[in-house]
């Protein structure tokens, strides 16, 4: 089992979030206009989702899956590309209660590109590549690796992968794509799941 990279993880969510309101003004040459927020703008911040089932389990139990929180932190680069930091949060199978335990991560190296703006379902949306690279190429195992009592998969820390996905702002919710695809590699629905703006 690979590593859950960002856009497999969001291909099963539906998210929305808050963007920017545009209520800064300059002049030009003697007119007002409005300013218009950047395409990343309203990406930036932290968005997590709900208590889910992870895809990880306990070593002591390893046909019981744990409970996951994955939280999200998008930090600007340029009008069309982000940071994101993916945050895996694992708690007990019992639920998302308690001190939870962070997985590792790569850190700010995950970056969004924003590809091109749709319209999916009458909504305003946005086809994106992200990149998620190794945490580190020189750990690998076989099967899986054992850290902190969570059983990963093998290739857990040497995983990378560049994966396309369709990203809609809609309020504090950010809704991904699903898993069905285009001829162009992008998700044409969205799918169920909701990340909520923090």
């Amino acid at each position: 089992m690979k590593r859950i990279h960002l856009a497999s993880l969001l291909a099963a969510a539906a998210l929305s979030a808050c963007g920017g309101g545009g209520d800064d003004t300059v002049a030009d040459n003697g007119n007002t206009t409005q300013a218009t927020d950047a395409a990343a703008d309203k990406y930036v911040g932290t968005w997590a989702t709900g208590c889910f089932e992870s895809a990880y389990a306990a070593s002591g139990a390893p046909d019981v899956p744990l409970k996951q929180i994955t939280t999200f932190k998008f930090a600007k680069v340029s009008d069309t590309q982000l940071t994101v930091e993916i945050i895996p949060n694992i708690y007990p199978a019992s639920g998302c209660t308690g001190t939870p335990a962070q997985l590792p991560h790569a850190g700010t190296r995950n970056t969004m590109t924003i590809d091109a703006s749709v319209t999916v379902d009458g909504q305003a949306a946005e086809k994106v590549t992200l990149h998620t690279p190794a945490i580190d190429p020189g750990i690998s195992a076989g099967v899986s690796i054992v850290l902190n009592g969570v059983v990963l998969p093998g290739d857990y820390f040497a995983d990378a992968d560049t994966e396309k996905a369709l990203f809609a702002v809609v309020g504090n919710k950010l809704q991904t794509g699903a898993d069905n695809l285009g001829a162009d590699g992008y998700p044409t629905a969205f799918g169920s799941v909701d990340f909520t703006k923090q």
